[in-house]
């Protein structure tokens, strides 16, 4: 390596102090990500299966489904897993779901599960009561032989297309798993989900997995990009191979925290731009 002279050995001196207010300032911009801003994410994953459907075709001839002894159009399963993939464990979560306009949920199921056992779950207090004050109101109409009048109609379609589910406690990396029976006429139902809880948000599995594909891949190449940078005047200033030995370790520390640093500013000003 090059001879060093004072005036370099105070190039050095200034890298080292450039390297470290860097190094501080992208630890404190992370720990205040981390700990003050981040919100503990819940992945979702839905799927469905058409079980039988209703049809009047000069080919085919007519085809009828009776569901409890009642005539009915197309039946779907729809099944929804929620995990949550945080370090933290939530009690007391309510998991609301919804169908389209349209679509009757018929039967429902829950269950939390933590390894290998299984836990059914409950409506939650407040909508199982209404629930249940809807469809004996309905009956009394319907025995009565009354008009439905526009404010019970209104809570009918509300409870036939709404399931809110009270969670006691859902685990770090554990699921819950729903089931929904639904009968619809556009042969195309599907899961509203959503979690009224603040500090959570809930993505899509495959939404989740891009987002830590792309953050492994913007750290990994940013890291790279960075300690090629600096790699060249570390090694021209340094006057003895255990100096360059332990500037090229800072480096790598200092490229890894720069590179996640930028990664984790530039998704802040994308949520204030």
């Amino acid at each position: 390596m090059p001879d060093t002279s004072p005036s370099n050995t105070q190039v050095i001196i200034d890298i080292l102090k450039y390297l470290g207010t860097f190094l501080v300032g992208g630890i404190v911009f992370l720990i205040k990500e981390k700990y003050q801003n981040k919100k503990a994410i819940f992945t979702k994953r839905t799927w469905g299966q058409r079980l039988a459907f209703s049809v009047q075709s000069q080919d085919w001839g007519n085809i009828q489904i009776l569901y409890n002894g009642s005539s009915s159009n197309n039946l779907h399963t729809l099944s929804a897993e929620i995990t949550n993939t945080s370090n933290k464990d939530f009690p007391k979560l309510n998991f609301e779901f919804s169908v389209p306009v349209g679509c009757t949920i018929y039967r429902h199921q829950g269950q939390l599960v933590y390894d290998d056992l299984t836990k059914e779950l409950s409506l939650q207090k407040d909508f199982n009561e209404k629930f249940e004050s809807v469809r004996e109101r309905h009956f009394a109409v319907i025995e009565s032989k009354q008009i439905i009048d526009n404010s019970l109609q209104s809570e009918i379609n509300y409870v036939t297309r709404h399931r809110t589910f009270d969670i006691p406690l859902i685990k770090s990396k554990t699921k819950a798993i729903f089931h929904f029976l639904v009968e619809d006429y556009e042969d195309n139902p599907y899961l509203n989900i959503s979690i009224l809880e603040p500090g959570l948000k809930l993505t899509t599995y495959q939404d989740e997995t891009e987002r830590k594909a792309t953050k492994k891949k913007w750290t990994e190449y940013g890291s790279l990009i960075v300690f090629i940078i600096l790699a060249y005047p570390i090694f021209r200033m340094s006057n003895t191979i255990s100096l360059a030995i332990l500037l090229m370790i800072l480096n790598l520390f200092f490229a890894s925290f720069i590179s996640l640093g930028v990664y984790h500013l530039v998704l802040w000003l994308k949520k204030i731009i």
